[in-house]
């Protein structure tokens, strides 16, 4: 599984995510170095595992993640339903009536995630960063 940040704001952190023969997107937190509960993670590569949340239900856990606990793939349309974790979607763009970034159809981008991942597995997360001549 391949999560490549292609949008960075202040409102949010926008991503593509590559996982089996599927493309979804996914909304996160803007980056503010790591800050629990008020940044993105860092790139890197992690473990994940299904997890059955009390909150969420059916998620991915994303395991070892340096500074932070408890980062999960669930169902969040926006940065404001996320605290430091990955909301997955179908489609992505501005959500006028909150002014913010935001993904589309989370529950079926969730619920099409969960189809296509192991028990247990790994994520690339990569920041792509615009080079200037």
């Amino acid at each position: 599984m391949i999560l490549r940040r292609f949008a960075h704001t202040r409102f949010g952190t926008l991503g593509r995510l590559q996982v089996g023969g599927v493309d979804l997107y996914t909304v996160e937190l803007p980056w503010r170095g790591n800050e629990r509960n008020e940044s993105c993670i860092p790139p890197g590569r992690y473990n994940y595992q299904r997890h059955d949340s009390p909150r969420f239900g059916e998620t991915l856990w994303l395991r070892d993640v340096p500074g932070r606990s408890e980062i999960l793939f669930h169902v969040a349309n926006s940065p404001a339903d996320l605290d430091g974790c990955i909301g997955p979607g179908l489609d992505y763009g501005w959500w006028s009536d909150r002014g913010e970034l935001a993904v589309w159809d989370s529950r079926t981008a969730m619920d099409e995630l969960l189809a296509q991942c192991e028990d247990n597995g790994m994520i690339d997360i990569h920041t792509w960063t615009p080079e200037y001549p």
